[in-house]
């Protein structure tokens, strides 16, 4: 198989990733574990990618390095590099093909399977003069909207699929797992899969690589294929190890949708930084697709039973055992309301006092489980 896609610097301040991979780089990693892969990639130095990752790799030389600067897996990265006015065009040929959408440009692929993973690019398989004999395309509901119009996941890939003659289209959902449409129109809802943990950056390359040789070279129906695909995602996410797997342990199946739930954020909001993360959890949950995200001010704090009442679930995010946190996590247990209380490794003494409850030293699982009740 070939792989071509972006080659990026990647940085997360917490939990802390310093590497470079990017779209391409990460499918190449996983995907090699299975099957002998080409690489194809846009770098300014040849040595670098080929010391990174070794194998067959062509470099298509840029202009530029890019790297992508995150505080938290589902914050906005910062983008560094130097983008020009002119996109670069390389030509990629042979029988199977994973694409992706790329910063510094395209590739124009010529195959008889390819599956295409456009990046945010909004960019059309077919809009550069792409060609395949057998295509499925792989995208979030955001690429599905801007590449259709269609602001519901089904009808964009009905659309998608009859526009680019595709025999798929997997629309990735985040928390709501992922829909298939195959070649005759069936729609098939795929679900995510419980992890503690959720490290967001990268999971959709791993979705994509796995669906790639699931599909492509398993010969599995689109379905199964995503369903391979989800299973891959979530044990990256869950142990950001970036090899694939066909020996899938027993995984707990989640059937959310975000676009039905209310969930309230709550904080002590002792200081700034209390106030800061709140809005964050609130500005992450409403990314999510939660359909009401209410952030409790402490000035609410003798009304926490009435609030809460019309809540699926709540995000707890305490700084003491006398604050208004607690206190939440009091009034959601005596409503039973499921409670997903975020406490940093740092925080042992409460920790310790909030003992056996669900308590994650990981913020973004923290958010998915409260989708996830």
């Amino acid at each position: 198989m070939i792989v071509a896609g972006g080659t990026y610097g990647e940085e997360c301040v917490y939990p802390k990733m310093d590497a470079l991979l990017g779209s391409g780089g990460r499918a190449l990693t996983a995907l090699r574990t299975q099957i002998d892969v080409e690489f194809h990639t846009f770098f300014p130095d040849n040595g670098t990618v080929r010391l990174n990752f070794g194998g067959k790799t062509v470099v298509h030389q840029s202009s530029s390095a890019f790297s992508f600067q995150y505080l938290h897996p589902l914050a906005s990265p910062r983008l560094t590099g130097m983008l020009t006015d002119t996109l670069l065009l390389a030509e990629v040929s042979g029988d199977h093909v994973l694409r992706f959408g790329c910063v510094e440009g395209h590739f124009k692929v010529d195959a008889e399977a390819v599956v295409y993973d456009p990046q945010g690019s909004g960019e059309l398989f077919s809009a550069n003069g792409s060609r395949a004999k057998r295509l499925a395309i792989v995208l979030n509901e955001g690429e599905a909207e801007i590449q259709t119009g269609c602001d519901q996941p089904e009808s964009a890939a009905l659309a998608l699929l009859s526009k680019e003659r595709a025999e798929a289209i997997v629309v990735k959902r985040g928390a709501a797992g992922c829909l298939v449409v195959n070649a005759k129109g069936d729609i098939s809802h795929i679900p995510a899969f419980r992890t503690r943990r959720v490290f967001k950056i990268g999971s959709g390359d791993i979705f994509s690589a796995a669906f790639a040789y699931a599909w492509i070279e398993c010969g599995m129906a689109a379905r199964e294929a995503a369903y391979f695909a989800s299973s891959n995602a979530a044990l990256y996410v869950d142990t950001r190890n970036l090899a694939l797997t066909t020996e899938l342990p027993s995984l707990d199946p989640v059937c959310a949708e975000p676009s039905k739930l209310a969930i309230a954020v709550v904080s002590d909001q002792q200081t700034m930084l209390d106030h800061w993360l709140a809005w964050e959890a609130k500005a992450s949950l409403d990314n999510l697709g939660v359909r009401h995200v209410q952030l409790i001010d402490h000035f609410e704090r003798n009304g926490l039973p009435g609030l809460l009442t019309a809540m699926d679930a709540i995000v707890v995010l305490p700084r003491s055992p006398e604050g208004m946190a607690i206190d939440a996590i009091a009034a959601a247990y005596t409503a039973k309301i499921p409670s997903h209380i975020f406490c940093d490794e740092k925080q042992s003494e409460l920790r310790d006092v909030l003992g056996s409850q669900a308590v994650y030293d990981d913020f973004a699982g923290c958010l998915y489980n409260s989708i996830w009740n």
